[in-house]
């Protein structure tokens, strides 16, 4: 997935939060988008572990004794930090003080939002420092955002394991369990609401089912039918009437001889359809199930 987290044209989905024509963002954000090369570290896949920047899910920031200091980031603090680090995953450059002002102090003079920004910038390196090795840094045209090798970040884990999945043969069941356990615990910064972040929450979840979606086809997948189940597990929480999730949760809860859990999914997308869309779902349950992944 770390192509297509981060450059690969997507078919437009009903769950996508693709930014209107109106909408403007950052000339960087305009550049075709590189790919990070980063390794995953195995060794650090843990449940919970010190030094860690979360975004899936939710905004979370653990020091380096294991101490959440989310709320010391403000919301000003906060924002700086994920336009820097977001941008550096995409773009592999950053965002320049341009994108920065354009976005968080559009209604600042240029010195006025330089002061701005150095002001927050000197609030926010002694934050990063309690997490561990993160520098902010700026080359004279790009601000950008760099994370030393004990600094975990399950955004950048998902890029990366993604990556490594796609380049390796034969198909490494345990990373995938890995990946599967790193995205389950939900969307890209689903409580970060901000006009400039729709188009990286779409891509993400975009990305992600499109991913998936491949590895379900594969054939130490396609028979698995508790990997299935998960799969579809995780493509519903990003787009809750996305019928290939349907498919491949009905699918596998159905030959794992779990036909009410399988009945009782398929009813609950149903409804999701209905209340969405304003149209009945067409497709019978029992026709679902046959069809496999």
């Amino acid at each position: 997935m770390c192509n297509n987290l981060h450059g690969t044209k997507k078919k437009k989905r009903k769950s996508d939060l693709n930014p209107s024509e109106g909408d403007s963002y950052p000339e960087e954000e305009k550049y075709s988008q590189r790919t990070l090369d980063i390794d995953w570290n195995e060794e650090i896949a843990t449940e919970t572990i010190p030094s860690s920047i979360i975004l899936l899910g939710g905004f979370q920031v653990i020091n380096k004794e294991g101490k959440d200091i989310t709320r010391q980031f403000s919301p000003t603090i906060k924002s700086l930090f994920l336009l820097i680090l977001l941008a550096t995953f995409k773009t592999g450059k950053g965002i320049t003080s341009a994108g920065l002002r354009d976005i968080l102090w559009s209604d600042k003079d240029d010195n006025s939002a330089r002061n701005n920004r150095n002001v927050n910038l000197s609030k926010l390196r002694p934050l990063l420092q309690k997490v561990g090795e993160i520098e902010v840094t700026d080359d004279n045209r790009y601000w950008s955002v760099s994370l030393g090798k004990g600094v975990y970040c399950d955004y950048q884990a998902v890029i990366a394991i993604s990556s490594k999945i796609n380049a390796e043969q034969p198909f490494n069941k345990a990373l995938f369990l890995e990946f599967i356990r790193i995205v389950s615990p939900g969307l890209l910064l689903p409580n970060t609401h901000a006009e400039w972040l729709d188009s990286y929450k779409s891509e993400y979840s975009s990305s992600l089912i499109e991913f998936l979606l491949k590895i379900s086809i594969r054939p130490e997948v396609e028979k698995d039918y508790e990997l299935l189940t998960q799969i579809g597990d995780v493509i519903l929480l990003h787009d809750t009437i996305d019928e290939d999730g349907l498919r491949l949760k009905c699918y596998g809860l159905y030959k794992s001889n779990k036909k009410g859990k399988a009945l009782q999914c398929y009813n609950k997308f149903c409804e999701d359809y209905k209340t969405l869309l304003n149209e009945e779902y067409k497709e019978e349950f029992n026709s679902l199930v046959k069809k496999g992944s």
